[in-house]
């Protein structure tokens, strides 16, 4: 009886422990910084009052009002869960964001290699996403 592909088999271990080991090795310093205040960080957290006072009410305002002028209400909420849940502790922030980022380059490497067929090719371009400036950039900044 055949059997359904799956989308992590054992050839995949090795790529996945060489991404991981990457990210992990280029932003693990960025869990020491703090927020930055003259890029964003301050507007979006720690001034942000639907960040700092979560409500129903103000969940509802991420998806409606830009906030510091930009509208990203998955990045709000995010933001928003994150100080709830730890309060504003700027290694919190870090770490979820060094995360989705290591999530990202994840899932390049399975589209790449589902769409190419080929791993090695994955493999160069996830590894070329997770050390690319623009894409780690929100890691380091939040």
């Amino acid at each position: 009886m055949p059997t359904a592909p799956t989308l992590l088999s054992r050839h995949d271990r090795l790529p996945l422990g060489v991404l991981a080991l990457v990210v992990l090795i280029l932003a693990w310093p960025s869990l020491q910084f703090d927020f930055i205040s003259n890029w964003d960080d301050d507007l979006q957290i720690i001034e942000n009052p639907q960040v700092q006072a979560p409500s129903l009410q103000s969940l509802f305002q991420l998806f409606s009002e830009p906030v510091a002028g930009m509208y990203q209400p998955v990045v709000s909420t995010a933001f928003m869960l994150e100080a709830a849940l730890f309060g504003a502790k700027p290694g919190v922030f870090h770490f979820f964001s060094l995360l989705w980022h290591l999530l990202a380059v994840l899932a390049l490497y399975f589209l790449a290699k589902q769409f190419f067929d080929r791993p090695k090719l994955a493999l160069a371009l996830a590894l070329l996403f997770a050390c690319y400036p623009a894409a780690a950039e929100p890691v380091a900044w939040l």
